[in-house]
């Protein structure tokens, strides 16, 4: 009986400690659920607010020339109570920090630039991107500013003048200080002018933008960009000397519209068309502003030759140009006589148009074959297309040579037979 009882009580005893154990366990779960609510906020149904994000931009500068003001912050989301100090800008040789302003979404952040370059931005305020922007601040150069503006009108009225207004006055400038490029499009003149206003001369030879540039210490020296103008382009014409058939061409004189200055033979340029003509060897060219001459060597075949001129500011239009070359007067030239049997006693010439004073002297005789005496005092008669000469006696029968020296005649030299009786 002792024994029934004593297993019942360790029994009972062994439940009330496995209860006692179960409470425990239960309770210990039960806080640890109690720490994940409040530790997650998941028993609230609520999710953490998103980062906000920002950019940030320079206000008020332009490169070598104003300060930049401010920052200006643009953020995602609204932000109230942001202060100066939740900002940090880096390094504080490029600006440092001033007041700042603004409210909601777009805040000023002041700042005092000291030299031009990249500062660091940062914002350290909870809920706020943390990450660095930078932002590229400007400042004012201390060397003068300048502009530029020219006169004239595009196609109408040529730029005479570049004229240079400064901030502030500028002292003792000189023309070799400006850079104008390209240096084809105009030449530069007289620089005059004092303080704040100076003024270039200038002659335009080609129409369109040029960049100046002024190389002096003090003096900004950032490119600028204007656009010089020119006129109607300087036309011109030409025309050769000589008569045509009779008179050759020896040069082309070209006139212009208007002054044209260090004109070269190598702007000319000159093709044979249905005439041709040959230039010196060492071709030259004379004149100054509006009148101008090219010299020939000679004209090779009468007729149109194409002329152009390719120079900066002059009209480049090809031209048709008729230049002119003698005609010689052509001739045949017969003995008299019979071959073996009457000797001859005189030439004649027959000339293809009208012959004025022609002379003995004119006339060029010499052996070959044949051989031939004349007169003691040579004489020649005839007129216009027909004339002779007469022979003092025939030496030796067979051709002889003849030949014309007279401006206007061709010089071809010519065989003529001479003619002798034959000895018994």
């Amino acid at each position: 009986m002792g024994n029934r009882i004593g297993g019942i009580f360790i029994v009972f005893f062994n439940i009330a400690c496995y209860i006692s154990i179960m409470k425990t366990r239960l309770f210990l779960i039960l806080i640890a659920l109690i720490l994940g609510m409040v530790l997650t906020g998941c028993d609230n149904g609520q999710t953490p607010a998103p980062i906000i994000a920002w950019t940030a931009v320079q206000e008020g500068g332009t490169a070598g020339q104003t300060d930049t003001a401010s920052i200006k912050i643009t953020f995602s989301s609204a932000v109230n109570g942001l202060s100066a100090n939740d900002i940090t800008i880096t390094p504080s040789n490029v600006a440092t920090r001033g007041e700042l302003s603004g409210g909601g979404t777009t805040w000023d952040l002041g700042i005092n630039v000291q030299s031009q370059g990249t500062l660091r931005v940062r914002i350290n305020r909870s809920g706020i991107d943390s990450a660095e922007r930078t932002v590229v601040v400007h400042k004012a150069s201390s060397d003068a500013t300048w502009t530029a503006a020219v006169n004239g009108t595009s196609n109408t009225v040529s730029s005479t003048a570049i004229t240079f207004t400064f901030t502030p006055a500028v002292t003792a400038l000189t023309a070799d200080e400006i850079t104008i490029t390209p240096d084809t499009a105009l030449t530069k003149g007289t620089l005059s002018g004092s303080g704040t206003t100076w003024t270039l001369g200038i002659t335009v030879l080609m129409q369109g933008p040029v960049k100046v540039r002024i190389n002096k210490d003090g003096i900004n020296a950032a490119e600028q960009d204007v656009t010089v103008h020119r006129g109607t382009r300087i036309t011109w014409l030409a025309a050769a000397d000589g008569i045509k058939d009779e008179e050759n061409s020896t040069y082309i004189q070209f006139v212009f519209s208007d002054d044209v200055d260090d004109l070269k033979v190598a702007d000319i340029k000159i093709e044979k068309d249905s005439g041709e003509v040959k230039l010196p060897g060492t071709p030259s060219i004379t004149g100054s502003g509006k009148l101008w001459e090219l010299p020939l060597d000679s004209v090779i075949a009468q007729g149109d030759i194409k002329v152009k001129i390719e120079k900066a500011g002059v009209e480049t239009t090809e031209r048709y140009l008729e230049v002119n070359k003698r005609v010689d007067i052509t001739w045949i030239a017969e003995a008299d006589g019979v071959e073996d049997s009457e000797e001859s006693t005189y030439i004649q010439f027959v000339f293809s148009d009208f012959v004025d004073d022609l002379k003995a002297a004119d006339i060029k005789i010499e052996d070959d074959d044949g051989e031939v005496k004349l007169p003691e005092t040579p004489s020649i008669k005839g007129s216009g297309k027909l004339w002779e000469i007469p022979l003092a006696s025939v030496t030796t029968q067979g051709p002889i040579k003849v030949k014309i020296e007279k401006e206007g005649i061709e010089t071809t030299e010519k065989l003529v037979d001479v003619y002798k009786e034959k000895d018994e």
